[in-house]
Order: C-alpha cells, then sequence, then structure tokens
C-alpha cells in the first residue's frame, strides 16, 4: 500500500515550478485506480486514510508560509501578494495532482466519482474519524 503511493503521488514542485513541471506519467494514475479498485472496504479506507495524512498538506511549510506573511504586513502590496500567493499555494495536497491526472486517463472520471462515493459513505457512517478525512 505504503508502495503504491510513493510511486505514484508525485511531490509538489516548488512554488516556482508549479506550472512548470512536467505531468507524471498516465501509467501513475491507471496503477493507482488499478490498486483502488483491487481493495476491499476496509482496504479502501485505510488506505484513504494514508493517503490523506501522508500526502496532504505540508503543514510546516504553510505554518513557516503563515508567519512570514504576518512579518510582511508592514512591507508594500505587491509582496503580500506574493507571500499570500505561497501559502495558497502550500495549502495544495500533494494527491491533488494525482486525482488531476487520473480525471484526464479513460475511465477516470467514473474513478473519481467512485472514490468520491466511497468517502462519502466513510464520512457518514462515522467508520473513520481522522481529521485528515474529513
Amino acid at each position: 500500500m505504503e508502495e503504491i503511493l510513493k510511486k505514484t503521488v508525485a511531490l509538489l514542485p516548488t512554488y516556482e515550478m508549479r506550472d512548470k513541471s512536467p505531468p507524471p506519467p498516465e501509467s501513475n494514475s491507471l496503477e493507482f485506480m488499478h490498486f483502488y479498485k483491487s481493495l476491499e472496504k476496509e482496504q479502501k479506507l485505510e488506505f484513504l486514510e494514508k493517503l490523506s495524512h501522508d500526502f496532504g498538506v505540508d503543514h510546516r511549510w504553510a505554518s513557516d508560509l503563515a508567519a512570514k506573511l504576518l512579518d510582511t504586513q508592514g512591507r508594500d502590496v505587491a509582496t503580500i501578494l506574493q507571500v499570500e500567493d505561497r501559502l495558497r499555494y502550500s495549502l495544495t495536497p500533494r494527491y491533488r495532482l494525482l486525482l488531476t491526472h487520473i480525471s484526464r486517463v479513460q475511465g477516470g472520471v467514473k474513478f473519481l466519482v467512485d472514490l468520491r462515493a466511497d468517502l462519502i459513505e466513510f464520512a457518514s457512517s462515522k467508520i473513520s474519524d481522522s481529521p485528515h478525512m474529513r
């Protein structure tokens, strides 16, 4: 489980490279989809909890940027807006890139709809109390 996540969920590109980095190979998306579909319900919950916890937002980076934003309050508006944009970008979970690329492969949108249905089911049945899953 951990191996597939490390292989398919790429690191978030740096702020400067956010629009310039190449997309991950389509095979990553397909491999992720195939693996998830092969899991049992309990395994899916465990997998999604791991995905959301370990491959979500880098909270330390976001905290550092929030502190930097406070420090820039006395500076010019352009600097403040730049730091705000960096903070906004830092709040992007790592798995977002993977899900975006999954939506572009054959059967990807249906997969994402099914994944969302699983998440709603887990949330409504109170099976998971993980704050990352909420």
